[in-house]
């Protein structure tokens, strides 16, 4: 039995006290045993009106009087049994539905009323805390399944990365490796020349990897570093970034950065970002287009937001595969080799920095990729305390 049960069995039932509960409409809820022993009460008899079981046209008033919270109402009423017995019938509220009703002889002490009621309170109470801690655990179930999900989600991306990652590396190293025997074994000398482009190209497709990986590390790892960021800059210094890209030369800029617009975030961060996403509207293009686009727009929504979108007019993204390009190793075409892992890096980097990432495609067509980031305004002496303190 909980204590909250024992506490009422305790101060309730085995009191030597008359008392009974009543709801608002004067129906019996409970009666203890002394009020069964005094008014030949039985239990079956519950739900009965209180005014049945002792009619009293004071009693009546008591009965029907309104919700009154934390007070008590008295009256005295003499019942003849045997011989004539004066009470004194307090009614104290334990709800604005519930009120309880003790029947105190005249010569009890105030202080029995006031300790039972006292009582009663410290019960209510209890039961009020203990509501609020089930309350609270439900609470801290519900973020523990969370935590679960996501360390579930996690592990599996984990082992996935291995998996994938392994893979990716040494395939460049075994290419590499071929083309190092083939050049060792051929006698004509150009001809093993002939191998080192290809050799050098396998080389930078690992170091691409390696780079990719370092960044997702850095973006999961490293402590927000807010500064203001000038965005024309930083825009055409990953548009320069990408001056090796296959297309660069073929493509046309059409960049629309509202004047003087600055943003206070994480500077590293936000290279991730741009330089994924305007490396992939590069790479992802179509041969066949004479003029081929990356249109560039950034501009300030509210006194708050940033909203920077890049849009190409390349190969587009399937419409089944919308919802799978931010997953981890997701590659949408054979078109151009990579490690699967830009849009995933992107979309962490995003999170980090509580923002929002949007794309929009059209198979054969293009896309558009919209980034929403907060102006995060910190003062450089919060901030380096808040960095300190995550480390």
């Amino acid at each position: 039995m909980s204590q909250s049960l024992v506490f009422f069995d305790y101060v309730f039932n085995k009191s030597p006290l008359i008392q009974c509960i009543v709801n608002n409409e004067g129906k019996i809820l409970e009666v203890n045993d002394s009020f069964c022993d005094f008014f030949e009460f039985s239990q079956d008899k519950i739900a009965q009106y209180l005014n049945d079981v002792l009619y009293d046209e004071s009693l009546q008033a008591l009965v029907a009087s309104p919700y009154l919270y934390g007070e008590s109402q008295n009256i005295y009423i003499t019942y003849p049994r045997e011989k004539y017995k004066t009470f004194e019938i307090k009614k104290t509220w334990l709800n604005r539905n519930t009120a309880l009703f003790v029947f105190i002889e005249r010569e009890i002490a105030e202080s029995v009323f006031n300790d039972i009621k006292r009582n009663y309170e410290d019960l209510a109470m209890k039961e009020e805390e203990l509501q609020h801690m089930v309350e609270t655990l439900t609470i801290r179930n519900h973020e523990l399944d969370k935590i679960s999900n996501e360390l579930k989600t996690r592990n599996f991306e984990l082992d996935n990365f291995v998996y994938k990652a392994s893979h990716d590396m040494r395939s460049p190293l075994m290419t590499t490796l071929g083309l190092i025997q083939l050049a060792d074994m051929s006698k004509d000398e150009s001809l093993a020349r002939s191998y080192l482009p290809l050799i050098k190209e396998r080389i930078q497709s690992l170091d691409k990897l390696v780079n990719t990986i370092l960044d997702l590390a850095n973006n999961q790892r490293k402590a927000l570093q807010i500064q203001a960021i000038s965005l024309d800059n930083i825009i055409n210094y990953c548009i320069q970034n990408q001056s090796h890209a296959i297309y660069f030369k073929d493509i046309v800029f059409d960049v629309q950065i509202e004047p003087c617009l600055d943003l206070n975030s994480d500077e590293e961060k936000l290279k991730i970002i741009l330089n994924n996403l305007i490396g992939n509207a590069i790479k992802y293009q179509r041969k066949a287009v004479n003029k081929k686009m990356v249109t560039i727009t950034a501009s300030k929504a509210g006194s708050n937001k940033i909203f920077i979108s890049i849009e190409d007019n390349g190969i587009g993204v399937i419409h089944t595969d919308l919802e799978k390009v931010f997953d981890m190793f997701y590659r949408g075409n054979d078109i151009c080799k990579g490690s699967g892992l830009g849009l995933y890096i992107v979309k962490q980097a995003v999170e980090k920095i509580n923002g929002e990432i949007q794309l929009e495609s059209v198979y054969g067509e293009g896309t558009k990729v919209t980034v929403i980031l907060p102006d995060i305004a910190v003062r450089k002496k919060v901030l380096t305390q808040q960095i300190d303190e995550r480390k």
